[in-house]
């Protein structure tokens, strides 16, 4: 089995090394420069890499992927499309050796997108760029995704063993993508993935009217029919009601999504949230209680690790304290100090509401 490795890359100096070096042991490494003007091209040079330069006027991130998949040695049979600032970690060739069976067109795996301040995984789902080398081709202008070849038929298989890791430079600006996102929407308006991100990124951008038509629009679309998605549309209409103080009607979307993904405990946590914040105290023990009833994330999709930890006891804990559930706040506050003894809010907690116990385990 012969891997490629590829990406593109525009001024990313700080990261290409790590990026090359997790990389080492594919049989090929490929990057497509879009114009960088810093160190990028000699330093993935100096590490081995295949480096070429593209243009791609105007910009789309799809056409961008086709011509660096282009760039891979046509005897390659897997394809790793590998961010700059992503890593594979160690162990990885022999874990997509194990798990690469015969007729395999896609692996899926466990991916990192992003991190909590201290270092610990945050939103993780699993990923899908690894794929054969000649049976897909990328599509959308952003957010691009790998779509199957109109004569490939997909055999999908799953591994816990190779992992990436997502290492954002969060300091470098998303302007383009609501442009990009509003383009795409404009060119297939019935794409319901597209209407999606869409929604998403006006909410980014606080413009909270807007979202919400676009986010409404994308339940409204035929293809619509990614139960994740779905909900999570209804938890970003429930974001920009609650911005625009249309209580009800937010809590109200937050119920649908909580309907809409039974499996998913990040509705529920939102829910949970909203009535803290409303002084809803019953509401938000029952939203915490219902979310820790799902024991298991649901496989394939992104999941937040603070709803499948924290968050239930974090925020159950408080609203049990002021229902006078105190027996219950004092659990759900322990379990969450045992899940994050170093927060000082959470310290601060059981300072306030429960000084006793602070007392005691200190001594004092």
């Amino acid at each position: 089995m012969k891997v490629a490795v590829y990406s593109i890359a525009l001024n990313e100096a700080k990261f290409a090394e790590r990026w090359a070096d997790s990389a080492a042991e594919a049989d090929y490494r490929v990057v497509a420069d879009t114009g960088s003007i810093d160190d990028t091209v000699a330093l993935l040079r100096g590490k081995g890499v295949d480096v070429h330069a593209i243009s791609i006027k105007p910009w789309r991130f799809d056409r961008a992927r086709e011509a660096n998949l282009a760039l891979v040695p046509a005897d390659a049979d897997v394809a790793i499309c590998l961010d700059l600032d992503e890593v594979l970690l160690p162990g990885w060739r022999a874990a997509l050796e194990k798990a690469w069976a015969p007729g395999t067109t896609r692996l899926r795996h466990p991916f990192v997108w992003n991190w909590t301040a201290d270092g610990r995984p945050l939103n993780t789902l699993y990923g899908h760029r690894i794929h054969a080398r000649h049976a897909y081709y990328w599509r959308y202008p952003i957010h691009e995704v790998l779509m199957p070849l109109p004569n490939v038929s997909e055999k999908v298989a799953w591994t816990e063993d190779l992992h990436i890791h997502h290492l954002a430079d969060n300091s470098k600006p998303r302007a383009q993508y609501l442009p990009m996102l509003e383009l795409a929407a404009r060119e297939e308006p019935e794409d319901a993935r597209l209407a999606h991100y869409c929604g998403r990124e006006l909410m980014y951008h606080r413009r909270w009217a807007e979202a919400i038509v676009e986010l409404e629009r994308h339940l409204r679309l035929p293809g619509a029919t990614w139960a994740a998605e779905r909900g999570a549309s209804m938890r970003y209409l429930a974001r920009c009601c609650a911005e625009l103080e249309h209580f009800a009607e937010a809590q109200a979307w937050l119920q649908r999504a909580c309907a809409e993904t039974p499996d998913a405990r990040e509705p529920w946590i939102e829910l949970a949230r909203h009535c803290m914040k409303r002084r809803d105290w019953l509401g938000g023990v029952w939203a915490a209680q219902r979310a820790l009833a799902i024991t298991v994330p649901p496989k394939g999709v992104m999941h937040d690790s603070r709803a499948w930890a924290l968050a239930p006891y974090d925020v159950g804990s408080v609203c049990a304290y002021y229902a006078d559930l105190l027996d219950l706040s004092r659990e759900w506050l322990t379990k969450a100090l045992e899940l994050a003894p170093d927060d000082p809010r959470i310290v601060g907690n059981r300072k306030s509401i429960f000084p006793e116990d602070a007392q005691r385990k200190t001594g004092a």
